[in-house]
């Protein structure tokens, strides 16, 4: 009954949720080029990272409850954070398993023959990167609901 009434706590059940699937992943690592550098992140840190951001916000809700200013923002910040999160988590899965190719083989190296299936991968990593920008820029609609919240008190106090 205290989790209905509460709209908030969906970011914990989706974040319980993502976990949970999270341990379904298979062990890839996103490989970055850039210029001189090569990075590697392992698929497993990118699917903890929504994780955490849901957690933090659903604690962010629970200590600020009392001075949020809007109920259609908080449900926008929702709707957007959990949408981003479970669209961050397709993709992730969809890029380890596309990526697994030869199992237990050696990883190679792609050559100007292969195009269309690098550029299927580039195209899935510009939208794992884009997909993560949007998660992190919808979080400022939880401290605008915050801000004009404590906006909104201060000016009830004055008056």
């Amino acid at each position: 009954m205290f989790f209905i009434k509460k709209s908030y706590h969906s970011l914990l059940i989706t974040a319980v949720l993502l976990l949970i699937v999270s341990a379904l992943g298979k062990e890839a690592a996103l490989d970055i080029h850039l210029h001189d550098t090569y990075f590697v992140i392992s698929i497993l840190h990118l699917f903890i990272t929504p994780v955490f951001i849901l957690v933090i916000a659903w604690f962010v809700y629970l200590l600020t409850e009392k001075i949020l200013h809007s109920k259609k923002l908080t449900n926008v910040h929702l709707v957007f954070s959990i949408a981003l999160s479970l669209t961050l988590m397709f993709l992730l899965f969809n890029y380890s398993f596309e990526n697994d190719g030869l199992a237990g083989m050696p990883r190679r190296y792609f050559d100007k023959s292969s195009f269309s299936f690098f550029e299927i991968l580039m195209m899935t990593m510009r939208n794992i990167v884009i997909c993560f920008l949007l998660l992190i820029a919808s979080q400022f609609l939880l401290l605008l609901n915050i801000i004009l919240g404590i906006i909104k008190k201060y000016r009830n106090v004055t008056t």
